[in-house]
């Protein structure tokens, strides 16, 4: 199983340090992932490497300096040259090789002839016994792809909604825990709120109890948790579709033996997320009314009261409330 160039140049981004973070914006931003190249990547690192040496630097400072004055030839006659697999003579010295060479960079040259003028600095890709077969081609595919655009996989096992994304959520509220995944594995759960999404159908959807989990690769959708909504979701060979009250409100396909939902936000506020303020700060906002009334009159009383989604921790003791409904004890009386 090979790697494209287009992974082999993400791969490569991927795997410079922080410093380099500049350059891969900027090469990301400059156009579409499959107009990546690998030469101009290299060139505009060796440069950034040049610019960070000083100005006395050379790019080709790695490069054996040349001594001068002669040196007695070495005797070559009994060894066998590692490129050719003849006798007498060594690889640098092979003039199979050095015709090979000139060859093939003869044929580049006539071959980027006609893309326009070429980086300062190049590398020559050498053939190499190395490889890389052991990367999932399946595995990358879903993360990278699932990071450019806002789809979900259908997942029926999960028993919520789940996405890395934070700017994902519409409300939010820090909500600490842990979820064990289908390979009996565990990861953390930072935080929990509702998404809104805009189908293929056109259709506004609202995910409620969506858990932020940052270590995810992807958003997962589950069915269990639309089913119990009242949703209907019909799967066929290649994709399926999404209903409610007799109404198709999204439809998805099947890639990679996965089923998926493309959506976008909403509107631009769904990149943007608010914190839920828990039900005690409204408590101690409305002038430490009940958290009983607070529930049952306040979303109808205050605009912008969202006690749904707000976070229910009650503490035992309101130190407000507890000053407030102190006495002072008498004095005693004086003899």
């Amino acid at each position: 199983m090979g790697v494209s160039d287009i992974q082999y140049c993400l791969i490569l981004l991927n795997a410079l340090l922080k410093s380099y973070k500049v350059i891969v914006s900027t090469l990301l931003a400059s156009g579409p992932a499959t107009a990546l190249q690998y030469s101009e990547i290299t060139a505009r690192i060796l440069n950034e490497e040049g610019r960070k040496s000083g100005p006395s630097a050379s790019l080709n400072a790695a490069r054996a300096p040349v001594k001068s004055g002669k040196k007695k030839k070495k005797d070559h006659s009994n060894l066998t040259c590692h490129y050719c697999n003849k006798k007498g003579h060594i690889q640098p010295d092979c003039h199979k090789k050095k015709k090979d060479e000139a060859e093939r960079k003869k044929k580049e040259d006539e071959s980027g002839s006609g893309s326009g003028s070429k980086a300062a600095n190049v590398h020559e890709l050498v053939s190499t016994s190395a490889s890389i077969e052991e990367v999932n081609e399946s595995e990358l595919n879903v993360a990278l792809y699932s990071a450019v655009r806002m789809r979900w996989m259908m997942d029926s096992g999960a028993t919520h909604h789940m996405t890395p994304h934070k700017p994902d959520f519409a409300d939010y509220a820090p909500c600490h825990g842990t979820v064990r995944l289908g390979d009996k594995s565990s990861i953390d759960q930072v935080g929990v709120g509702s998404v809104v999404i805009k189908s293929n159908q056109g259709a506004q959807l609202t995910l409620t109890n969506v858990l932020h989990i940052p270590h995810l690769k992807t958003r997962f959708l589950s069915t269990r948790a639309l089913v119990q909504k009242g949703a209907t979701v019909l799967f066929d060979q290649g994709s399926f579709k999404i209903t409610a009250k007799q109404h198709c409100v999204a439809s998805g396909y099947l890639e990679d033996n996965l089923y998926w939902l493309d959506s976008s936000p909403a509107s631009l506020n769904a990149h943007t997320w608010r914190a839920t303020v828990p039900l005690h700060v409204w408590h101690q906002r409305m002038g430490h009314m009940s958290h009983m009334a607070l529930k049952t009159h306040g979303p109808s009383a205050t605009a912008g009261m969202d006690i749904n989604g707000s976070a229910m921790n009650i503490p035992n003791t309101c130190l407000g409330c507890e000053a407030g409904k102190s006495a002072r004890q008498p004095f005693s009386g004086t003899g």
